[in-house]
């Protein structure tokens, strides 16, 4: 836990998918499912950055914490 990790928006079979990678750009996870999804995308695709806090894990779920990058 405790882990930053960057929020990135991109591209799969033509849908915008939301995900979390490491400093060295390895996708670890996908952002799914949850209230205010459209409006992240849309700030993401505004040109915003967000990274994400790793606040909890839960065998394959990972509970992360958005927020703005510094």
């Amino acid at each position: 836990m405790g882990t930053t990790l960057q929020v990135v928006l991109t591209v799969s079979n033509g849908f915008d998918v939301v995900v979390c990678q490491t400093a060295a750009g390895a996708i670890v996870g996908s952002l799914a499912a949850f209230p205010g999804l459209a409006t992240l995308v849309g700030c993401l695709r505004s040109g915003r950055r967000y990274i994400a806090q790793v606040t909890a894990l839960n065998g394959t779920i990972v509970t992360v914490h958005v927020e703005l990058a510094p």
